[in-house]
């Protein structure tokens, strides 16, 4: 027992995947108490690996069953996730989901996520712009009486074997994918990629690859999004001993309507420098830095610091000296980059910035719902092997902190 987990309000999920006992749990917050809500199980709990992944968003949960056959026959293993709705009465089965192309072996369902009218489950074994193993994500919507499926994901540079898909995670017009195997910051370092619902269509934003990036690490192995915040473990990442584990949090900034003003038309761009980023692109013969400072590749931008922007327009001068909150414009444009403590300017793709916690190990995982962490073990024990203190005081496979 808490080899899935998640949580959303009152209520929690808590998954089984270990022997024949492939059963999930559904408990309640009844004050200080959280006590047993309802229970779930298919006709092939075991065989289907049902409850190997599982979320919950007010009154709809979601259940990965990654080697349920499908429409596929005995043996196929392609996987299907089950949708389970609350009402007045309790819990019941209210669809279930298979992948529109669904190939035999794809382990569709073994990671999940569910944000009110909308579920995300992952594929990683699908060949994903027919390459081998390199990941899907399938979006589902609710229309109310049943569940479509409104997109098909996969990586802009989907390799084989990234894995695309091994973790997901679903927030109101936000979706998160981890390919833990990616290659791009080494050798199975791991990526994840976040998506973005435009209205119409869900459109890759950008890729995340951990600023320190090492081989194995495997970031990506699980993620989590919640409103515009993102959490990405790499459970084999060895900075504090080997497999000791890292969490990356993530900052997701909104994207601003681009207007016309004063400033944009002298600068004759749109920049953004808000706090400790720069705008490095500016228009030829213009330049940005901090007052006293000569080498614009190395300034270091503190917060509400006075800079100096200057650009030649014919033979005009144009000089703005503002506090760094003043420039503030769009992003559209801009490319940024945050000023570390050392000095130095590390890129931010699509305006993320992040910071690392450290959790736990990779026998567990983490969810995040608003100021509430669900954190889950299939590995306890009293001195502590499968989390990190304070965790390991409980004698417990699931805390809720």
């Amino acid at each position: 027992m808490g080899s899935s987990v998640a949580i959303s309000g009152d209520y929690a999920i808590v998954g089984t995947d270990i022997g024949q006992s492939h059963s999930v749990h559904i408990f309640k917050r009844d004050g200080v108490e959280w006590i047993s809500d309802a229970r779930f199980e298919t006709e092939n709990n075991a065989s289907a690996s049902f409850g190997k992944a599982v979320s919950i968003s007010g009154n709809y949960a979601i259940v990965g069953a990654s080697t349920d056959n499908g429409d596929g026959g005995a043996g196929c293993y392609s996987g299907a996730a089950y949708i389970f709705k609350r009402d007045a009465t309790g819990w019941a089965q209210h669809a279930k989901l298979i992948a529109a192309d669904a190939v035999c072996q794809d382990r569709f369902a073994d990671s999940v996520s569910i944000s009110e009218n909308y579920a995300i489950v992952g594929a990683w074994h699908n060949a994903g712009n027919s390459i081998e193993q390199s990941g899907a994500a399938y979006i589902f919507k609710n229309n109310g009486n049943e569940w479509l499926q409104e997109s098909k994901l996969t990586a802009n540079d989907a390799d084989s074997i990234d894995y695309f898909g091994g973790s997901v995670s679903i927030s109101g017009n936000y979706a998160i994918v981890g390919a833990y195997n990616d290659e791009e910051g080494g050798i199975g370092a791991g990526s994840s990629y976040i998506f973005k619902n435009n209205g119409s269509t869900w459109i890759q934003e950008t890729k995340l690859i951990a600023d320190d990036a090492v081989s194995n690490a495997a970031f990506g192995y699980s993620v989590s999004i919640s409103d515009n915040y993102a959490i990405v473990g790499a459970y084999k990442d060895d900075e504090n001993g080997s497999y000791s584990g890292a969490a990356y949090m993530y900052d997701i900034v909104e994207t601003i309507e681009c207007t016309q003003d004063d400033l944009s038309q002298k600068i004759q761009t749109y920049i953004v420098l808000t706090d400790n980023s720069v705008p490095i692109n500016m228009p030829p013969q213009s330049y940005i830095k901090v007052m006293g400072s000569t080498n614009t590749n190395t300034i270091n931008v503190e917060t509400g610091a006075h800079v100096q922007l200057q650009n030649f327009i014919g033979s005009n001068q144009i000089n703005i000296e503002e506090a760094s909150s003043q420039f503030t414009v769009c992003r559209s444009g801009a490319t940024v980059y945050l000023v570390s403590s050392a000095g130095t300017l590390i890129h931010i793709p699509a305006t993320l910035t992040s910071q690392t916690l450290r959790f736990a190990d990779g026998s567990s995982e983490l969810i995040i719902s608003g100021e509430t962490i669900l954190l889950g073990s299939q590995i306890v024990d009293m001195s502590g092997y499968g989390v990190n203190s304070p965790v390991n005081t409980l004698d417990t496979s699931a805390g809720i902190f």
